[in-house]
């Protein structure tokens, strides 16, 4: 499929993944193709319910980050439950790799895309919003070049300026940020009350 008939490049940028995916996972450590479908293979069956067959694509590196964007094919019928449960399935996969796992869902009615971040025993953290909002985000989320993630998620050409995102963005995301550690301070004072107990 060209890019003119999508209406946008496929993530990944020159050289990057050509695989027709809306779905894709970011992960720091190092893992194969075949173990990463393994995983989701597994994930998927217990979340979807159904079998689904699953195809990840060619790994694209972030910038110098230790950083991979996968994208992700996913057999029709099973496309839309794993899709829905981006959060689930992260977070899952984050705790089979023992490592923070991104999950990414691109595309949908108006551009709305979506991104969670999730490691092993704690909340994941989810921004939904346009893929431009997305890229600040995960630029924000690995500490790389904003420019850079627009480019791997094929927003922008290489060396085309990205716009920031507005304050009422940033003041959602940092209210976001705030409760969550909030939850978190008193998750813990709650742990430690039940163990004073008994």
């Amino acid at each position: 499929m060209r890019d003119d008939e999508q209406g946008r490049r496929q993530p990944g940028g020159a050289g990057g993944p050509h695989v027709d995916s809306s779905l894709f996972f970011l992960t720091g450590t190092r893992l194969t193709a075949e173990a990463l479908e393994t995983s989701l293979v597994t994930i998927a069956r217990r979340l979807v319910r159904v079998p689904a067959g699953v195809r990840v694509g060619p790994q694209t590196r972030v910038s110098t980050s230790p950083w991979s964007l996968w994208p992700v094919s996913v057999e029709p019928e099973a496309r839309e439950g794993l899709t829905a449960a981006l959060v689930d399935a992260s977070a899952a996969l984050a705790v089979r790799t023992d490592h923070e796992v991104l999950g990414l869902s691109l595309g949908g009615e108006e551009d709305e895309a979506r991104v969670c971040r999730c490691a092993p025993g704690q909340e994941p953290q989810v921004v939904t919003g346009s893929r431009e909002r997305i890229a600040v985000t995960l630029a924000k989320w690995l500490e790389i070049d904003p420019e850079r993630m627009a480019v791997v998620l094929g927003l922008t050409e290489e060396g085309a300026e990205v716009p920031g995102p507005d304050a009422g963005q940033l003041e959602e995301e940092a209210y976001i940020t705030r409760k969550l550690a909030e939850a978190r301070v008193w998750m813990e004072r709650y742990k430690a009350g039940g163990n004073k107990d008994s």
